[in-house]
Order: structure tokens, then C-alpha cells, then sequence
């Protein structure tokens, strides 16, 4: 079966939940999840995790995310994106131009408050958004808080008449938190324009330490007479600082236990202890220091038996 993280090219057109269900199979293990959503339509990276991995997908969940798109002006969607059908448009005649795009752009970074979207996979009383949508039942949509570091202008494609107005095209790349709805801040950034916009096309190129130029496609993944070929090991999806213990001290952390006069400032550390088979370091789990050098154990890995984060 193998264990570790695999950095898998989604397709359009497939849910992740469909992707997830062909690495399943492709692995023989119901033990596999995906650690961020995209939605069907959208494309790119899905770091998706195997076996003991599994364990570390609430860590890699929070990873910064990156992604290009296209985005057509004059529009609305019920959906925000190309997939759902139109539900206002711009007056005729109705124009924007460059400088108005810069400045609706700079609105959209930093922290933010996003509304979710009606078709989303977010749960409301037990019942998924986009379920509750489709039989028309009323849907009290959450707010989240998430945060944009940069929403970029690459192009901007002027519309079939030369002018920059309803049909214009605009692609851009985002870098932002987790949680964020990238069709939700296109919705934002044509009302910011005072127009309209929706998401034509997604693709994710950055999740955390995974790009998209290291991606394997599913059809890859089949070819593969070992699939396990392609995982890396779990540790390398993780952005914390390394820490070494000695052997009394990895035994402490191995057996869930509190390892004291740990240096350096407080925060969340990889975690290794002595190899017993060989020479090295061997990779325990991920731990919290706090701010009186108190090591406590988050997740074990490798180590006996799986532990709820605490």
C-alpha cells in the first residue's frame, strides 16, 4: 500500500471526493484523504495523503494556497462560476478601464470577511450548502474570516468590441489563506468595479511545500507498476522547524509525555529521535513548544498507537 503524500494533478470536471476514490483504488486502501477542497470544476494541485498520512491532513489543511484564473466581466452567476446560469448583468454600454481594475484589486487583500457561497460543500445543520440550494430550502450562509496576501492583475483582455466591458477577460493569481472562495472574491472584485464578474477557470498551482510542476496526474498513477513511488514522506508536507531529541527525551515523546528545556521560541516543531535500526534521526511526530521550553506531543507517527490533536 505505501504511506506519504501524494501531489496529485486534478482534473477538471472531477470532484476531489471522486479523486480521492481513485486513489483508493489505485492504492488498495480506504485510508486516504485530501487536505483541501476543489471544486469540480477547478483544476490542479491536491495534496492528498495515504496511509499513517492520513494524520497529518488537519496540519497541511492550513497551508497557504496559490492559484491562476480567468475571470469573464458583466456578469453573475448563481454559482459565482462558469458552471451555474446567469443572474444579473450589466447594463449595456457599461465599461470599466485599468485604473478602476487596480484599485478593485487592492480591496480584495489582506484579512477578510467571505460569505460563503450558496454552492458550496460547507455544512448547515448537518446538510451540505449546495444540497439545500438545489431543493430551494433557506439557507443561513456562514461567515469566515481568511486572508489574501496578493491578488494580481496579469492580463486584461478587452471584449469583442476593443473596449474593457462586458465580455472583457480578465486573468489573474491569488496567494491566500485556507477557506478562501476565489469565485466568491471574483464576485467581490466586478461589484468593486461597479459591474459584475464570475470565475471562468481555476487552477491551483501552490499548496504549502507542493507546486504544481511536481503533480502526477491520475492517468500517471495507473501506469505506475508501484504507485507508492510517487509519495513523499509525510514530513516534507509539514512547515515546521525541525527538532532533534535525545534518546531519554524521544522515549518521553514517544510515549506521549512532556519533554522540558526545549530551546528556541514557542510554535509547533517537527519532531526526531535517535534511529534504533541505524544510524540518524527518525521522524516521531509533530509537538508544540511552549514559552517555557515544555515540548508536549500534537501527533505521533510510527510511534504506536494514533492520537487525537490536542
Amino acid at each position: 500500500m505505501g504511506s506519504g503524500i501524494l501531489n496529485l494533478l486534478k482534473p477538471p470536471g472531477l470532484t476531489s471526493h471522486d479523486a480521492v476514490q481513485e486513489v483508493r483504488r489505485l492504492f488498495g486502501t480506504r485510508r486516504v484523504g485530501h487536505a483541501g477542497t476543489l471544486d469540480p470544476g477547478a483544476a490542479g494541485v491536491l495534496v492528498v495523503c495515504i496511509g499513517e498520512a492520513t494524520k497529518a491532513v488537519a496540519f497541511m489543511e492550513a497551508h497557504e494556497k496559490e492559484y491562476w484564473g480567468e475571470a469573464v466581466l458583466g456578469w453573475a452567476t448563481f454559482t459565482q462560476d462558469a458552471e451555474g446560469a446567469v443572474v444579473d448583468q450589466v447594463p449595456e454600454g457599461w465599461e470599466t478601464d485599468s485604473a478602476r481594475v487596480a484599485a478593485a484589486a487592492a480591496r480584495l487583500t489582506g484579512d477578510l470577511e467571505q460569505t460563503a457561497p450558496l454552492v458550496s460543500a460547507v455544512h448547515q445543520g448537518g446538510e451540505r450548502l449546495y444540497r439545500l440550494a438545489r431543493r430551494g430550502a433557506a439557507v443561513e450562509r456562514p461567515l469566515r474570516r481568511v486572508r489574501v496576501e496578493r491578488f494580481a492583475v496579469e492580463e486584461l483582455l478587452p471584449n469583442s468590441a476593443g473596449k474593457l466591458g462586458a465580455g472583457s477577460r480578465m486573468r489573474f493569481s491569488v496567494t491566500c489563506s485556507r477557506g478562501t472562495y476565489v469565485r466568491a472574491l471574483v464576485d467581490e472584485f466586478g461589484r468593486a468595479l461597479g459591474g459584475l464578474a464570475y470565475l471562468e477557470f481555476l487552477l491551483r498551482t501552490r499548496s504549502g511545500p507542493f507546486r504544481l510542476a511536481g503533480a502526477s496526474t491520475l492517468e500517471e498513477l495507473a501506469e505506475e507498476s508501484d504507485p507508492a513511488r510517487l509519495l513523499v514522506p509525510v514530513e516534507r508536507g509539514l512547515l515546521y522547524p525541525a527538532l532533534h531529541l535525545g534518546r531519554e527525551e524521544a522515549a518521553r515523546f514517544r510515549n506521549g509525555a512532556v519533554a522540558e528545556g526545549q530551546a528556541g521560541p514557542p510554535g509547533r516543531r517537527l519532531v526526531y529521535g535517535p534511529n534504533s535500526a541505524e544510524p540518524g534521526f527518525a521522524f516521531l511526530g509533530v509537538g508544540e513548544v511552549d514559552p517555557a521550553g515544555r515540548l508536549r506531543p500534537l501527533r505521533l507517527f510510527g510511534v504506536g498507537e494514533e492520537r487525537d490533536e490536542r
